[in-house]
């Protein structure tokens, strides 16, 4: 009797819930649940809807998600400072960085055959035709350096009264105690005499400065041309000096066999490793 009434009174509710709008699919009663809509998961007081079934008892709802924690991570990050730029010297004064590097001499037309790699100064002239050969062996900086700036420190002996004193890379190699007017080394000769074009190059100027008086003077050079001796040490083949005078001037510069060695010629590359 006591199941009939439940039962009647759980049809009620579903037909009073019907009509409020409850989505009851096919309801009924088993003994222990009645049948629910997935769609309208509605139940009578004291049951749960679970699996499609009303089922006695509440059911705890499942607890929530606890939330993520964020990743762990170090908020230093420690970047290496860049290296900072190095400036070496080159040449044969007692203070260079880097000794027995410098190779010079002085060809002329005036006396085409004659060497003169053992001479104190270098001569550049117009007429006659005299050029200064000079060379810097870089192989001290390290492979990969970054050129920045270059400059050549040298002692004017005899200032030039017009034009310039230009230096243009040589593309031809040479020796200090070879190299004549005709020759860059003994038994080959220069492809131009006088170390001109194609010889040397023209396009590429080195450095040039006008030198009016006896003094020391520092010419800036090209970085470029020195960052391409410094990647490729055996395209090195050191530069020219030449004189630019229109009405034939020239002048002298002190060589690397110079007495007083603190006034021989010396350069200066700062470089970014």
């Amino acid at each position: 009797m006591y199941g009939r009434t439940l039962k009647l009174l759980a049809m009620t509710w579903f037909i009073a819930s019907g009509a409020a709008g409850c989505g009851f699919a096919s309801p009924g009663y088993d003994g222990t649940s009645y049948a629910c809509a997935a769609t309208a998961p509605l139940c009578p007081p004291g049951f749960t809807c679970e699996g499609g079934q009303c089922r006695q008892g509440d059911i705890a709802p499942d607890p929530p998600d606890a939330p993520l924690a964020p990743p762990a991570f170090d908020a230093t990050i420690t970047v290496p400072d860049a290296a900072p730029p190095v400036t070496a010297t080159f040449g044969e004064r007692p203070d260079a960085d880097h000794q027995n590097v410098t190779i010079d001499t002085t060809i002329t037309d005036a006396d085409p055959t004659a060497n003169d790699g053992a001479s104190e100064r270098d001569a550049i002239d117009a007429s006659p035709i005299a050029s200064t050969l000079m060379r810097f062996d870089l192989r001290a900086i390290p492979p990969g350096a970054i050129v920045t700036a270059a400059s050549l420190d040298v002692v004017v002996n005899d200032p030039i009264e017009s034009g310039t004193f230009r230096l243009l890379p040589l593309t031809e190699a040479w020796t200090e105690d070879g190299a004549t007017f005709l020759e860059r080394k003994a038994g080959v000769l220069w492809t131009a005499p006088g170390a001109l074009t194609p010889s040397s190059d023209p396009t590429r100027v080195l450095g040039e400065i006008a030198a009016r008086a006896i003094e020391p003077i520092t010419i800036t050079l090209d970085p470029a041309v020195v960052q391409a001796w410094v990647t490729a040490p055996a395209a090195n083949d050191g530069f020219v000096w030449i004189s630019t005078s229109p009405d034939g001037r020239g002048g002298q510069i002190r060589s690397r066999e110079y007495t007083d060695a603190t006034l021989r010629p010396l350069l200066r590359v700062t470089y970014q490793p």
